[in-house]
This record gives C-alpha cells, sequence and structure tokens, in this order.
C-alpha cells in the first residue's frame, strides 16, 4: 500500500453564536420532539441499532484549509486501489476529524446478510457454481465500515483469532473474525500509526496489499477478502513514522 502524505494544521472554522433554547414545562416533550406513543423511525437496509445511532461525523466541506488532504481523500474514495492516505501533524490539526468525515461520502453498500467481512454478493454469484443457490443470497443495505486500529491492537484483534466459546460448544475449531475482516469493502483506519507495534501494521498492511487476509491459526485455516480505503494518522514530534509504512 502507498500512502500519499499530506502535511495538516489547524483548520477548524470559527465558532458559531448559538441561540438559547427554552426549557420545556415539566411532564411536557422538548419542542419538536416525537410523542411517547409515535412510531419509531428504522433506518432502510437493516442497519444495525449501532450504526443506526454512530454519531455524525464532522463534515469535511466544513474544514477549513487543508486542501491537499482533502483532495487525497476523495480520490482515495474514488479509487481505493491508488493508494493509502497519511496525515502527519500536531495535537489538535484535525487528523482524525478528516479521516472520520470520508465515511459519510461513501456510498451505502450490499452485502449477505449475517456476513462478517460484508462479503459482496455479486462476488459470491460470480464465483459459485449453481445459479439456483447464487439468487437465493439473502443480503441488506448497510453503511461502509469505518474501523480503527487502536493502540495496543494485536495480531489476533487485527487478523481474527479462534473463538473459544464457540469451539468448546461445537466441539470444532472455529473463527472468530477481526478487524481486517470488519473492515473489508470501507475504511481502516491506523491512529498513532508510529506508536502502533510494527508487527500489527506490517500485517495489516501486507493483507489491505493483497486484498485478502489469509489467517493461519492452531486448527484454523482460512481466509477472507480485505478491500478496504486505508487511511493514517501520525505525530511527527511524537516519533518517526517508518519509511516502510510511507513507501
Amino acid at each position: 500500500m502507498r500512502f500519499a502524505a499530506a502535511a495538516t494544521h489547524h483548520a477548524f472554522p470559527a465558532p458559531r453564536r448559538v441561540r438559547a433554547t427554552r426549557t420545556p414545562r415539566r411532564g411536557s416533550p422538548p419542542r419538536g420532539s416525537a410523542s411517547p406513543a409515535s412510531p419509531s423511525v428504522a433506518r432502510a437496509g437493516g442497519a444495525s441499532s449501532q450504526e443506526a445511532f454512530t454519531q455524525p461525523a464532522f463534515p469535511l466541506s466544513s474544514v477549513v484549509n487543508h486542501e491537499a488532504a482533502k483532495v487525497a481523500l476523495v480520490l482515495a474514495a474514488v479509487d481505493p486501489r491508488a493508494g493509502g492516505v497519511a496525515l502527519l501533524g500536531g495535537h489538535g490539526t484535525c487528523k482524525s476529524t478528516l479521516a472520520r468525515a470520508l465515511r459519510p461520502l461513501l456510498p451505502r453498500i450490499e452485502t449477505v446478510r449475517g456476513s462478517a467481512h460484508n462479503a459482496d454478493p455479486n462476488e459470491k454469484k460470480t464465483k459459485d457454481s449453481a445459479a439456483s443457490l447464487a439468487s437465493s443470497l439473502a443480503t441488506e443495505i448497510r453503511d461502509a465500515p469505518f474501523l480503527t486500529i487502536p493502540l495496543g491492537a494485536t495480531e489476533d484483534a487485527v487478523l481474527g483469532s479462534v473463538d473459544i466459546e464457540r469451539s468448546a460448544e461445537t466441539g470444532e475449531a472455529a473463527f472468530s473474525p477481526g478487524i481486517l475482516a470488519r473492515a473489508n469493502r470501507g475504511v481502516l483506519f491506523f491512529d498513532d500509526v508510529n506508536l502502533l507495534d510494527d508487527a500489527v501494521v506490517d500485517a495489516a498492511l501486507r493483507a489491505t496489499d493483497a486484498g485478502y487476509s489469509a489467517v493461519e491459526r492452531e486448527g484454523i485455516s482460512t481466509g477472507h477478502p480485505c478491500k478496504c480505503i486505508t487511511i493514517a494518522a501520525a505525530n511527527p514530534s511524537e516519533g518517526d513514522v517508518r519509511a516502510t509504512v510511507l513507501d
């Protein structure tokens, strides 16, 4: 994966004046809210409750300056094969905000229902020789995933590991998908990439470069597609970013 470095600096817009609102009377619902008897509105496409209540990202268009970084992010969204994006800058320079602002711009994806790695039903149909079985696949529409590799993440957490509980119940080795599986067809964010474990970063980049993550664990030999947009953020004052990551 090739990361296109984009330097950042302070770019938050000027604060806007907020109009005060009156406190509603005791026992009355807030102004503009639905009454208790009103039916709740579900999101189309069978999105999970966690996705339905995800805090909205700061709009990319509201970030001032950072033109090079915004162009790089949009180009990566248009064609992920062009390479990833590295955002380098100090604290408070909008790196994470820029990365998360890309998700609302991505189109929703159609996946095989219940797939742990957001399997594309169209790819499933082309590989399946039985047309009748392929046409009966249940699908759902969901938001493109956005997964962050946290500090202290292990290879098992990123690549996947043996599901001990399910293995004990079934008597057979069961696979527990990791971050790479859930990030397929979405965004994989390396926050503070210069502070992450080198082995974890190298394993994740190998999978995203190949577009496929092969997992070999005791009793398990499996794999899944890993096609995602890679974004890395780092503060150079906290440590150098390895040349192999930026290459």
